[in-house]
């Protein structure tokens, strides 16, 4: 058995060994963000007359929709990594090699490309890709933008020196914990417990004095303590 590491939260290691998101989360999450289209098409199958006034009003909820659907896809989850339909199904939309939202321009041109994705018809095979790509990334929009969909409480965590685990794109930051006596802290500066004759955070071996009841020297068994 493998053993975890102690840097990394309580499970993510056993989520390392394949820790992209999932064809059927990624398809539901999609639809959840196409919500306010599904509902205006609805609208629009069932309200079909109305002459000039129906046009109008289709026109406002079509700019409505964009609008949302926008701030929705390009700034809440370009920017946090999780659009409403990504919260809803607990992941989020990370760059491959910064492990950090990828920015609104970017969500903005990865759906652009999400267009090549869909043009395989009869099946859509660029949406189809994450089934069997080792990343779950999508053809065109994710190959292209380098992005990656994860399990929202999922991390990046580094293994030994800083390597990155099984499956993961990149390691992130080294150093997530505090230095211990006799290691060399991999923290930042300060994170290492202060021991007498060290320097805070420096994690090295603590210079104790020779004696620690009487730092003058070692104690003679045969003499008293001064």
């Amino acid at each position: 058995m493998q053993s975890q590491n102690p840097t990394m939260p309580v499970g993510t290691y056993e989520k390392a060994k394949n820790p992209y998101t999932n064809w059927f989360s990624r398809v539901a999450s999609y639809i959840v963000d196409h919500v306010s289209w599904i509902a205006l098409g609805i609208i629009e199958g069932i309200w079909r007359h109305g002459g000039t006034g129906r046009t109008i009003v289709i026109t406002i909820l079509y700019i409505v929709a964009f609008i949302i659907w926008g701030y929705n896809r390009w700034f809440l989850g370009g920017r946090t990594g999780q659009s409403w339909g990504k919260m809803l199904m607990g992941t989020r939309l990370l760059g491959l090699h910064t492990g950090q939202p990828v920015g609104a321009l970017k969500a903005f041109f990865r759906d652009v490309l999400h267009i090549l994705d869909w043009i395989w018809l009869p099946i859509p095979w660029g949406m189809a890709w994450p089934i069997w790509d080792s990343k779950r990334q999508t053809l065109f929009a994710d190959k292209i933008v380098k992005s990656v969909v994860l399990p929202a409480d999922s991390s990046f965590p580094s293994g030994p020196g800083g390597a990155p685990l099984p499956g993961y794109p990149n390691a992130g930051p080294t150093g997530s914990g505090p230095a211990g006596p006799g290691q060399t802290g991999s923290g930042p500066a300060g994170s290492g417990p202060a021991y007498p004759g060290t320097a805070p955070g420096t994690g090295n071996t603590p210079n104790y004095p020779s004696n620690p009841v009487d730092p003058n020297g070692p104690i003679d068994p045969g003499t008293p303590n001064r």
